[in-house]
């Protein structure tokens, strides 16, 4: 996603930049984007948030330029959400999918048995998630618990697909009612419906620990996953 970001900034600024050009660049950019028929808020706070990540690691304490960035280019507040977060049972999934392509319907249900976020079932060039006999491995990157294994439900597809064309496609079969996000809130209230420990559940989901009982429950889990992954088929059997 940052490299998706730079190439932006770049292709809107000097076709040759120099590290040193990054404050004027952005501050141009954020300029672009405040002027539009449709302020692009998040396109820029995205923009900047590279930049700033990669002065971070790139020049590590000797970051006059992460500094002045940060102090003298403010991000745009974010924008309010538009509607309520959604949760799909597997009845109006199953319900959505013939309207789908072939393509897209794998998409779906793969997105809402797995849990998967967007950017790791899509990652181009990067195999970030391995189907095995018992289990998904998912080699998340957005934190260390996003490198997990989740139950096996079904056998999910792979597709190349741009994350926007996704995000439109849905919106469109459901009538602006979901988002790709939605996929993985629909797969969180599975795990939780189905009677999954809430410490397997934050495994699954790949989120870390926030209490020290979730702390020490996590390990082990591997030995659940042919029992969970039965709860969920029951569940989703039952329900569709």
């Amino acid at each position: 996603m940052y490299a998706e970001q730079f190439r932006l900034l770049l292709r809107n600024g000097a076709s040759v930049a120099r590290v040193s050009d990054l404050h004027d660049l952005l501050a141009a950019y954020r300029l672009r984007c405040l002027n539009r028929e449709r302020p692009t808020y998040r396109s820029f706070n995205l923009c900047r948030a590279a930049v700033l990540s990669y002065l971070r690691f790139a020049f590590r304490d000797q970051r006059p330029l992460w500094r002045e960035i940060g102090e003298q280019i403010r991000p745009f507040p974010p924008e309010r959400r538009r509607r309520a977060p959604r949760h799909l049972t597997a009845s109006e999934v199953t319900a959505y999918l013939p309207k789908f392509s072939l393509k897209y319907r794998g998409l779906v249900w793969s997105l809402f048995t797995t849990g998967m976020r967007i950017s790791e079932y899509l990652e181009e060039g990067t195999s970030r998630w391995t189907v095995l006999p018992d289990r998904i491995h998912v080699s998340g990157a957005k934190t260390p618990a996003a490198d997990r294994d989740i139950p096996r439900i079904d056998c999910p597809v792979k597709h190349r697909i741009h994350p926007r064309s996704c995000a439109q496609v849905l919106a469109r079969v459901t009538n602006q009612q979901c988002e790709p996000r939605d996929l993985r809130r629909s797969y969180a209230r599975l795990l939780a419906d189905a009677g999954i420990p809430e410490y397997r559940q934050a495994a699954y989901m790949g989120h870390a620990a926030r209490t020290m009982t979730l702390h020490y429950q996590v390990g082990g889990i591997e030995h659940f996953l042919h029992e969970d992954a039965a709860r969920i088929r029951d569940l989703i059997a039952r329900t569709s």
